[in-house]
Formats: structure tokens, C-alpha cells, sequence
């Protein structure tokens, strides 16, 4: 699987390092799934989920870090 990603990205002329680098949307993809399982965990619920609402403790989505 990494194998072919990484392949993928030099046959694309994508760069593995560096600001626009395939490690670094691979870090931020894995680093995201880990925070929203851990607030899925901690509510009690997943997003989107109809238990969450009415709750007082909804996920009130997000947005861009600036």
C-alpha cells in the first residue's frame, strides 16, 4: 500500500518531503483520523450521528486553522 503511494507520487512528479509533499498529506490525513476517533470515543457517538443531537454536547463541526 505504501509502496504504490509512493510510487504513484514519483510517477506524478510529486514531491515525498517539503511543504506539498506526500508525507505530509499523509501526516495530516492519519493525525485528523485520529483526533475525530478520539472525540467519537470520548462523546460517546460518531459525526453526523442523530444520538448526539439534543444532547448538549453536539460536534459542531470545524473549520480552517488560520
Amino acid at each position: 500500500m505504501i509502496t504504490g503511494l509512493v510510487r504513484q507520487a514519483q510517477d506524478s512528479v510529486v514531491a515525498l518531503t517539503g511543504p506539498n509533499g506526500l508525507l505530509k498529506a499523509l501526516t495530516k490525513s492519519v493525525i485528523e483520523a485520529a483526533l475525530d476517533e478520539e472525540m467519537s470515543t470520548h462523546l460517546g457517538y460518531d459525526k453526523h450521528a442523530v444520538a448526539g443531537r439534543g444532547s448538549g454536547n453536539p460536534r459542531n463541526g470545524t473549520r480552517t486553522k488560520t
